[in-house]
């Protein structure tokens, strides 16, 4: 106990303990140990037992009873903990796909980061064009939603889950995941609560990106500019951009100065008049000034001496499936790029391609000089080295591990993405003999996780794993199942290995884990049932024998998507009903269910993150749906389902998106919401509230205040004037059961400043040992009223003491 109770409480404890053991006289066959427990147990009990009792449904009876309703304030600060760790990749609405560490650092230059008491929070400043994707709880479908906050905190222990799939993430121990359990009930699970054999969530298809293309003349410039040796080389450009800088500056000496080109002025005249070279840096700077490259303008970049190179005025199809050739077999060296396979017509293919592009350079095609059967294809073009390291952060050498996918092609359309990835499976992948399979390896688990998530954007769901070869990690993608691999086969259609591919394509259909539905059966037998179809009807519509029907009519059935697709339409004429539009949804989802195969706990090292998703309250990470509810709605729903009627109260005016967190919990529970502007008088919200409660006959109030810290003076006065305002018949503290000492610390603060009548104690299953409920009594002297054992609006339970003793006396 010491180690998880604050030290009066221990003390306390101890003292209780001594004197209730201190002289006592043991029988002859009285155990020494057993009744140290029992004075321990007893000592325990006498803290958890305060002498104040609140008897809450007594409480909102009494008021009912007077014609009045009962007001409940709910006071605390914001609750979080639900985190993934920092290198799990988010893919974004506009395409680029960022670890959730680096959003929230970039996120920290413009929004406004707050300290909480494990880490920091940013609330206000996100910028509109920031969007993640998120699973519409209702429909399954996967769209583009924007985080109201970010969290950055700290914790000891995550959990790595590994599904049968080969995905894994990495979280927090009571961080959610959307399960599918039997009856096709969609639930939140912790993942602490995981069991091998649950089917969590996973995006089976992710949207086209919206709104991410850039202008890649200057993008490229940009880039190109980093590097000192680099020139644009155009005479005609030399005279426009004289023209400006003199208009800008009055002569070209007073333009070098300001803009610090890093050339002497010498050589920098002799360059930009005699051959028409104007350094990359210092038309960058003019573009910053207003100066605008001509429309549809073709750069033609050079590297010190070398021969210039042509870029083509946009990141087309054929630019990008040369950079396919290149990340799939391909190398750099200072001086040149390498292609090296064993297929001649693709090496003939790559060349071909260079000639198009870059009409200034050559490429040659001779055998490798260390390697049989295997040719090489070099393109020696220092100007298109540094292209590629500067504009692509493509790797020099054969550093494999350090390659990765950047913004600018995973912005791209998926359409034109096609051409690119073709031409990287053309020279990496393998195709499996008489089974579905494609798969590729890479050594770069950046590029792996970025390419698995391209990949969903065709519908197409690989299998993913890690495979150790002479010590060194390699990330493989494997494409298999019927479905994915038919569409991979119609979107990349590989030239060179053509035969393999159809060959593959005849053999009969077979189901991959993420195309069945698991435990859907029991919702087919009741459709079935109210749409009144025969067994032969209900074949047809799943196509399947009618002796299958038992089996695919059982609750743990997993039946193939396109075949609970065909049952939905043929079912569609006797209309819709709750049972028929949840089945609906699940066969034209956008999400799939995989096996989990492991729950692994291990130690972090490094602060954990989150997001906040206002509406959907999950994200898209690491290619698995996570989950991230507040105790107000799960007191609404306990009070509900006894009949009270209930409207709630949105008095957390101060903290962005709290009105709309609280609107979207009263709508899914059908009870009504007071609200005001953001910024609004906090207690004149709580005053129209009863008002209205009054008029219409409601029976309690229940007033949101979250995320009022109790070291923010001007909050906290705010505080006591909702109470001064709405005279509540209860003040109810709501704090975190992991926080430790730290919750004991807000509970006393918020009993000093506005008198608390008892408290809830959320994340209760997950503090065996019952530390926060000890000290919070203790201190406050008031009782624990309800613990918080989960996620769901039903996971809010009665306190009683057994409930702790139990579970601490368990051994």
């Amino acid at each position: 106990l010491e180690s998880d109770v604050a030290v009066p409480v221990a003390d306390h404890v101890i003292e209780r303990v001594k004197s209730g053991l201190t002289g006592r006289k043991l029988g002859l066959r009285e155990d020494p140990k057993k009744l140290a427990d029992e004075v321990l147990r007893q000592a325990i009990q006498e803290v958890l037992t305060t002498e104040q009792r609140v008897d809450l449904l007594k409480v909102i009876d009494a008021k009912r009873a007077q014609g009045e309703p009962a007001v409940l304030v709910f006071v605390g600060i914001n609750g979080h903990g639900k985190c993934v760790c920092g290198d799990t990749l988010i893919p974004l609405a506009d395409g680029r796909m960022q670890q959730i560490k680096q959003i929230y650092e970039e996120m920290t230059k413009i929004g406004v980061e707050k300290v909480v008491e494990d880490g920091f929070v940013i609330e206000g400043g996100i910028p509109s064009s920031l969007q993640i994707f998120a699973v519409n709880p209702e429909s399954l479908k996967i769209e583009a939603a924007r985080p109201s906050a970010l969290w950055k905190l700290n914790t000891d222990q995550l959990i790595q889950v590994r599904l049968k799939n080969g995905a894994s993430v990495r979280v927090t121990p009571e961080h959610p995941f959307f399960v599918l359990t039997p009856g096709a009930r969609i639930t939140k699970v912790q993942a602490q609560r995981l069991h091998p054999g649950d089917f969590a969530m996973l995006p089976r298809r992710l949207p086209e990106p919206v709104g991410g293309q850039v202008d890649f003349t200057q993008f490229a410039l940009r880039q190109v500019a980093k590097n000192d040796k680099v020139f644009v080389v155009s005479q005609s450009l030399v005279e426009n951009l004289y023209r400006f800088l003199k208009e800008k500056f009055g002569s070209l000496s007073t333009a070098w100065k300001s803009l610090r080109v890093d050339r002497s002025y010498l050589s920098f005249a002799h360059f930009w008049r005699k051959e028409g070279r104007i350094p990359a840096r210092l038309l960058v700077e003019a573009c910053k000034l207003g100066y605008e490259i001509p429309e549809g303008y073709q750069l033609l970049i050079k590297y010190g001496r070398s021969i210039p190179l042509n870029v083509p005025p946009t990141l087309n199809e054929r630019l990008l499936e040369f950079l396919g050739f290149v990340y799939s077999e391909g190398h750099l060296e200072k001086c040149y790029v390498e292609i090296t396979n064993s297929n001649l017509r693709y090496l003939r293919e790559y060349k071909q391609l260079v000639r198009e592009l870059f009409p200034t350079i050559k490429t040659v095609i001779k055998p490798d000089k260390r390697r049989k059967r295997l040719w090489g294809a070099r393109t020696n073009s220092r100007a298109l080295v540094e292209f590629l390291k500067l504009v692509f952060d493509f790797p020099q050498g054969k550093k494999r591990d350090r390659l990765t996918l950047p913004d600018v092609i995973t912005q791209q359309p998926t359409g034109k993405l096609r051409g690119f990835l073709r031409r990287y499976f053309e020279g990496e992948a393998y195709v499996g003999k008489g089974y579905h399979l494609v798969e590729v390896s890479t050594a770069s688990l950046d590029f792996y996780k970025k390419l698995a998530s391209i990949l969903l954007r065709f519908e197409i769901v690989p299998r993913v794993g890690v495979k150790n070869i002479k010590g060194k990690k390699y990330y493989r993608i494997c494409i298999s199942g019927h479905k994915s691999f038919k569409r991979f086969v119609e979107n990349f259609p590989l030239s060179t290995k053509r035969a393999q591919l159809a060959s593959v394509a005849k053999l009969p259909s077979q189901f991959d884990e993420v195309e069945l539905v698991p435990n859907v059966g029991g919702l087919v037998n009741v459709v079935r049932g109210e749409a009144r179809l025969t067994q032969r009807e209900t074949s047809i519509g799943l196509r399947t024998s009618q002796s299958l029907i038992s089996t695919y009519e059982s609750d743990g059935a997993r039946i193939p998507r396109e075949r609970l697709a065909s049952f939905i339409r043929l079912t569609s004429k006797n209309g819709e009903n709750p049972s028929w539009s949840r089945l609906a949804a699940l066969a034209n989802s956008d999400v799939c269910w995989a096996e989990v195969k492991e729950i692994t706990t291990i130690r972090a090292s490094e602060p954990v993150y989150d997001l906040s998703v206002d509406g959907y309250q999950n994200f898209i990470a690491d290619n698995v749906v996570v989950h991230n509810t507040t105790t107000i709605a799960k007191l609404a729903r306990y009070l509900t389902d006894r009949g009270y009627k209930v409207v709630l109260a949105a008095a957390d005016t101060f903290r962005a998106a709290g009105i709309e967190q609280l609107e979207i919990h009263a709508e899914r529970l059908g009870v009504g919401v007071i609200k005001q502007k953001r910024g609004a008088d906090a207690a004149a919200v709580a005053y129209d509230a009863i008002a209205h409660a009054k008029a219409r006959g409601l029976d309690v109030v229940l007033v949101d205040t979250a995320g009022r810290m109790q070291t923010d003076v001007n909050l906290m006065d705010e505080m006591r004037k909702i109470v001064r305002v709405a005279k509540p018949d209860l003040t109810i503290f709501v704090g975190d059961a992991l926080t430790g000492n730290d919750v004991v610390e807000q509970a006393r603060t918020f009993d000093q400043t506005v008198g608390i009548s008892g408290s809830i104690l959320c994340k209760m299953d997950a503090d065996a040992r019952g530390g926060a409920a000890l000290s919070i009594t203790h201190v406050t002297g008031k009782p624990i009223l309800f613990l918080g054992t989960g996620q769901g609006y039903d996971d809010l339970v009665e306190f009683k003491p057994e409930i702790l003793l139990n579970a601490l006396f368990a051994d």
